[in-house]
């Protein structure tokens, strides 16, 4: 087509989209576009199935709802394009410039397109999508299922409830975006920069994060069942697990301990056990499992500021990284417990005063037995430590100001400690 051809139809598109009786809905498909400016172009719903529209300038352009199925838009000046509701199935955007460009709904799954070579053989046009700059664009709500965005610049951008499914952003540097309620079932992050994201309430259910950057992201709420987090970057990242994530037998367990604290005679009213079960990453704030049995479990980054915990047996458990901010662990046994990287801000170690079968004071106390916990790196100086009994645990880089500790005394010898597990 002449570019005069194409101012044309242009044109006529314009009044199409105004409802005037001469207009005619732009038919681009499978066209030559090639370098052509449709610069600040009023392009919705046009027709541009398989068009070459590579190296074009489309700076402001709105193909918003248009029909770019398998269109090739390489090395072309997309910046603040809108291209909501577009269908962008198959559409080749290697070296194409995406900055602001809104994607919102649209739908960029994969797509093949038939065409005819020299010789007149139908085949099946290769699609390259990978190393892509997507940076701030507006991806909110757009079908990406299967896309192949490897390596790809995602920075800052919006992809707030994009569905995301089985989706190769191996590699893809998505700092400081939005995911939240983004559906990324098997998706393959691995070695991916999230840094700063906002997966709160996402479905990683299946996801591979293998060795993904995800330091300071917020992931609170989002399902990551079946996700191995083992070889990621997690430093400084909120990841938590709601209470609707746990299996149902924990939380009938759960159930049945508040009811024996209640004193309800209910049927499964009794003191929870739920000794080596894994509760990583779960939001447990405020919760009271005083009198629990927890040895062995895996809390791992776990949420238990304000939590309850008085007397309970932790020992052995897993506590790295978990948030006990304001929590009571007084009389708790937590020897051998990992609490390594744990927030422990008005954390109470203390000792629990011992009550007679009614209730009342005996003046007596059951401290806290943190003997050969690892307390490494923890910042003691902002939890209450009264006659905790630290025999033997590790205080490598823990923070003792104030707890009356010596630095003398940081790995075995803890002056005016008690004999943990007898009471005073």
């Amino acid at each position: 087509m002449t570019p005069a051809e194409i101012v044309e139809l242009l044109h006529k598109h314009e009044g199409w989209l105004a409802g005037e009786p001469k207009g005619r809905r732009a038919n681009l498909s499978m066209q030559n576009l090639c370098g052509f400016s449709f610069y600040r172009a009023d392009l919705r719903a046009a027709k541009l199935t398989g068009a070459d529209l590579s190296r074009c300038d489309l700076l402001e352009a709105d193909l918003s709802e248009a029909d770019l199925f398998a269109a090739n838009l390489q090395e072309a000046d997309l910046r603040w394009a809108r291209f909501v509701d577009a269908d962008l199935r198959g559409v080749q955007l290697h070296g194409a410039n995406l900055t602001g460009a809104s994607l919102a709904n649209a739908d960029l799954r994969d797509g093949v397109l038939l065409g005819a070579n020299e010789k007149g053989e139908v085949s099946i046009v290769r699609i390259d999508v990978g190393n892509l700059d997507f940076s701030r664009a507006n991806f909110a709500g757009a079908n990406l299922s299967d896309v192949r965005l490897a390596n790809s610049a995602i920075v800052q951008s919006d992809l707030s409830k994009a569905t995301l499914c089985n989706a190769d952003l191996s590699g893809a540097d998505l700092t400081n975006s939005n995911l939240e309620g983004a559906d990324l079932r098997g998706a393959n992050l691995s070695g991916a920069k999230l840094v700063g994201v906002n997966l709160r309430g996402a479905n990683l259910s299946g996801a591979d994060l293998a060795g993904a950057d995800l330091s300071n992201a917020d992931l609170s709420g989002a399902n990551v069942d079946d996700v191995d987090l083992s070889d990621a970057n997690l430093t400084g990242a909120t990841l938590y697990r709601p209470w609707s994530h746990l299996p149902t037998n924990i939380r009938d367990v759960l159930t049945g301990h508040r009811n024996w604290l209640m004193g309800a005679a209910e049927a499964g009213s009794a003191p929870a056990d739920l000794s080596d079960s894994d509760l990583s990453y779960i939001d447990l704030s405020g919760i009271n499992l005083s009198g629990a049995r927890l040895a062995g479990a895996i809390l791992t980054g776990a949420k238990l500021s304000q939590a309850q915990m008085v007397m309970a047996d932790l020992s052995g458990a897993d506590l790295s990284g978990a948030d006990l901010t304001g929590a009571d662990f007084s009389g708790c046994n937590l020897s051998r417990t990992n609490l390594s990287g744990a927030t422990v801000t008005r954390t109470n170690f203390g000792p629990a005063d011992i009550l007679d079968p009614d209730g009342k004071a005996t003046g007596r106390s059951w401290p806290t037995n943190l003997t050969d916990a690892c307390l490494r790196g923890v910042e003691l100086s902002q939890a209450i430590l009264g006659n905790a009994n630290l025999n033997g645990a590790d205080l490598d880089g823990a923070d003792l100001t104030g707890t009356g500790l010596a630095e003398e005394e940081k790995v075995l010898d803890t002056a005016g400690a008690t004999g943990g597990g007898q009471p005073n």
